[in-house]
């Protein structure tokens, strides 16, 4: 499918399809800057915005105000407010970073792209998705002149970001754009890492999940690979699959979090893993859902931040049934295809085919519907879900889309990198 092809059809339940729909929608919850931004000239926004259940996704940019604009862009997708106060917390220790109202970052954003452009710098290709959990960019969100350069002139500041070839080629096109002598140069700065350093703070200090059981050196030597097909049952014409490889070591919450990520779920409903589904034992679920009354563990129920895969998973064949939305109930199939004698220290998506269904639809068989309706615009019921899903008069749902390309990104950009 082609580029111009694909900005027709939309995969909403995806984390790219939400934020490009539905981030602009939420609620900001906060903003935030370092302090030094004025001196230094390099500014690290945080915009928070806040979904209904009270999970966060936030955007992280990293903007040289001196001369190349956006430099580096995380995003947080529907994190915990827990996880998040985390980013925060380390943010002010690490960054020094304080709360600011929305205008204030959003011109910092934005005329720091502007002023790049000047000099034929682009933002990173990461921007391009991110700038959906700003506000549009129009006049109101202009009120404040930030100044960019120094004394009227690019400074390009080379740091751990920019390879030597790199610098080579920003100083070629600096000389070409406002020609020798007009621009400042300098090098070996120290690194700018504390962008990587406030994400790995998400889940504590030591790099690992909160919560969850820790993992030393040797039982990392001693794993294995799995590789899983999942595939969401009762759907067809597409089927809906996605093949992954996750580590032998990692716990049924990071598994959980790997099949939202490459489905595209939202995840805000429950989740339980259990044997054959409904009623079978043990039942491994997360925690915080034990019981919301009186936060207690039900029988039969198993820490999901607790429990690795390897306490299960040790033969090729083996299935486990895992249930998203207990109203919906999504069943998906996950079969482990492979053990690979392989050390490997992230999960990675190797195939898939189906757009993620969309959620609260009715499950299954409300989805299989809901396909009929979406595939006629003559039907009476047309309107009404395609206003639902957040379609445009030029988009349509497209039921066999699925972007491995954008599945891996969102793989390696919204999981912590630091479950390793």
């Amino acid at each position: 499918m082609d580029r111009k092809d694909k900005s027709k059809k939309v995969q909403m339940n995806s984390p790219e399809g939400f934020i490009r729909l539905k981030a602009r929608s939420l609620p900001v919850d906060g903003c935030w800057i370092n302090e030094d931004w004025e001196d230094t000239g390099s500014v690290y926004t945080i915009v928070a915005r806040r979904h209904p259940n009270g999970n966060i996704t936030a955007g992280i940019y990293f903007v040289d105000l001196l001369c190349l604009g956006i430099k580096k862009v995380q995003i947080l997708f529907d994190i915990t407010a827990d996880n998040f106060e985390g980013v925060m917390k380390l943010g002010g220790d690490t960054l020094n970073v304080e709360k600011v109202e929305y205008a204030l970052v959003h011109n910092i954003i934005y005329d720091g792209l502007d002023y790049a452009k000047k000099f034929g710098f682009e933002p990173c290709s990461e921007f391009e998705i991110a700038r959906h959990i700003l506000e549009e960019d129009t006049a109101k969100h202009r009120k404040y002149d930030i100044e960019c350069g120094v004394e009227g002139k690019p400074m390009f500041i080379q740091t751990e970001l920019e390879s030597d070839a790199q610098a080579t080629q920003i100083m070629a096109q600096l000389e070409k754009t406002v020609g020798p002598g007009n621009f400042y140069h300098k090098d070996n700065m120290p690194a700018l890492n504390e962008l990587e350093e406030l994400i790995a703070g998400m889940f504590g200090s030591e790099g690992e999940p909160e919560d969850s059981i820790e993992v030393d050196k040797e039982e990392i030597e001693n794993s294995l690979t799995f590789q899983f097909k999942i595939q969401i049952k009762n759907i067809s014409k597409p089927p809906v699959w996605r093949r992954v490889t996750v580590p032998s070591y990692f716990t049924f919450e990071q598994l959980h979090y790997i099949i939202r990520v490459v489905f595209g779920w939202s995840g805000a409903h429950l989740y339980s893993f259990s044997p054959r589904g409904y009623g079978s034992s043990p039942e491994i679920t997360s925690r915080n859902d034990w019981d919301v009354f009186s936060n207690t563990k039900s029988a039969g129920s198993l820490d999901a931040g607790e429990t690795q895969l390897s306490e299960f998973f040790d033969g090729e064949g083996q299935r486990m049934i895992y249930i998203y939305d207990f109203g919906d109930d999504w069943t998906h199939v996950i079969t482990l295809e492979k053990i690979v004698p392989e050390i490997t220290l992230v999960a990675t998506c190797l195939a898939g085919k189906g757009a993620c269904p969309p959620e609260d639809c009715g499950g299954a068989w409300g989805y299989e519907g809901l396909k009929g309706i979406l595939a006629d615009k003559n039907h009476p019921e047309y309107a009404e879900m395609a206003e639902w899903l957040g379609l445009r008069d030029d988009e349509q749902w497209d039921a066999n889309d699925f972007d491995l390309e954008e599945t891996q990104f969102f793989l390696a950009n919204i999981l912590p990198d630091n479950w390793e």
